[in-house]
């Protein structure tokens, strides 16, 4: 009977082969938090599958395994909006006993069994053609929670009888506390802060009523917070040691020039076509290079940036489509005429957030076509290098057998 490896050495094992992308082509996986001890949330992204309504569509998911991971399965979330059947379209949760790997869990199974069978699902005859919502929209179901319970605190900061200089540096302090966590995807956290920061705005309402001992409280905390000038980093402090930048080696030659003619000084390594989280790539050898590692990240935080910025203008886009049908109302009650011909074409206020929506879609579009043109220079590269290895192989072959006859001739001479 094998040993069961523990917990955390398994997820140690899928922390690497996703880091370093060895896994499947179309799919990529890591840690939400780097510093999260326990390795309990993950991300996950999904290239969704040719041929399909999800062709060139990009998913990302929230991925939770608990402590009973891999004896049990992960709770999977999708964070992009998508129509399948196994998902809830309030919350994005997968439901298990629809998808088959997870109703029908083994321990053997991976986070990335996982994906692969999200993948194979999304392209199955039944869900490939199901229509899908406009791409960019997310199951933001805490962000509107998330935007009245910073107003709300800020206001009630303002409300309380406390002087000028507390109030600000407690604005201060819910500001700095929200934009640290901005970037938080992970259900169980936003629950977390949602609910602290609920308490926190029951209590500034007590103490705008008039609880003193509340307010005297709140005073003692603000004076200890540090004011808002002082929270920022001095010109003359130390930073933080940054990580010392990567270059290639002195000399190299771009991979794209490949495949080199020859002679070599040696056999001949031939490379192979892999995609380490969307990336082609063409890997010669083990352990991988630092400098193709900080390329591969700088190419997928690139993406994700862009892929963020086109969740956040969607969203401003229905905003700013709100603010036209109000013109469009107000103008009517008022009785003036709307006849500019620009806004019958594009309302005013949406003009240019979707100018900005297309032009996102488009450097997206050009990455994406960028990528599949350099995967078809490195497929091509890699025929053509498996070609000549075995030109070399069967060049190394007949030189050897000349040699040997050439060897056995001379022999024959002296005796």
């Amino acid at each position: 009977m094998a040993a069961k490896v523990p917990r955390n050495f398994r997820l140690l094992e899928e922390l690497e082969k996703g880091e370093k992308g060895l896994g499947a082509e179309a799919c990529s996986y890591g840690l939400a938090d780097g510093d999260d001890l326990l390795m309990s949330n993950w991300n996950g992204t999904i290239l969704g599958p040719p041929h399909s309504a999800h062709e060139n569509r990009i998913y990302s998911l929230n991925i939770h395994c608990g402590d009973s991971y891999p004896d049990l399965p992960p709770t999977v979330q999708f964070v992009s909006k998508i129509n399948l059947p196994c998902v809830d379209q309030r919350t994005g949760k997968v439901d298990p006993s629809r998808l088959p790997c997870l109703s029908q869990w083994k321990r053997e199974y991976t986070m990335e069994t996982i994906l692969i069978e999200l993948r194979r699902y999304m392209a199955l005859p039944q869900h490939k053609k199901l229509p899908q919502p406009a791409e960019g929209t997310t199951f933001g179901v805490h962000r509107v929670a998330c935007f009245a319970l910073y107003r709300a605190l800020l206001r009630q900061s303002s409300l309380l009888p406390l002087a000028e200089h507390q109030q600000s540096t407690l604005r201060h302090s819910i500001q700095k506390t929200f934009r640290k966590y901005t970037d938080v995807q992970s259900e169980r956290r936003v629950t977390v802060a949602l609910r602290a920061g609920y308490d926190a705005l029951e209590l500034l309402e007590k103490a705008t009523e008039g609880d003193a001992s509340l307010v005297t409280r709140i005073a003692d905390l603000t004076s200890a917070l540090p004011p808002p000038s002082a929270s920022r980093k001095g010109p003359g402090l130390p930073g933080s040691p940054r990580r010392p930048r990567v270059w290639p080696f002195p000399g190299a030659t771009p991979v794209l020039s490949r495949p080199y003619p020859g002679p070599l000084s040696g056999r001949r390594h031939v490379p192979k076509l892999v995609y380490a989280q969307a990336v082609p790539i063409l890997r010669f050898k083990k352990p991988q290079s630092p400098y193709l590692s900080r390329v591969i990240r700088d190419k997928v935080n690139d993406m994700q940036k862009m892929i963020t910025r086109v969740q956040d203008v969607s969203i401003q886009l229905q905003e700013a489509r709100e603010e036209d049908r109000w013109d469009s109302m107000v103008r009517n009650f008022c009785g003036r005429s709307t006849s500019l011909k620009d806004e019958e074409i594009e309302p005013r206020w949406a003009l240019e957030v979707a100018d900005a929506l297309e032009d996102l879609h488009g450097k997206i579009g050009k990455e994406k076509d960028r990528r599949a043109q350099t995967a078809k220079e490195m497929y091509r590269i890699v025929v053509e290098e498996q070609k000549l290895a075995q030109a070399e192989r069967e060049q190394g072959r007949s030189e050897k057998k000349l040699a040997k006859r050439l060897a056995r001739a001379q022999c024959e001479q002296y005796l």
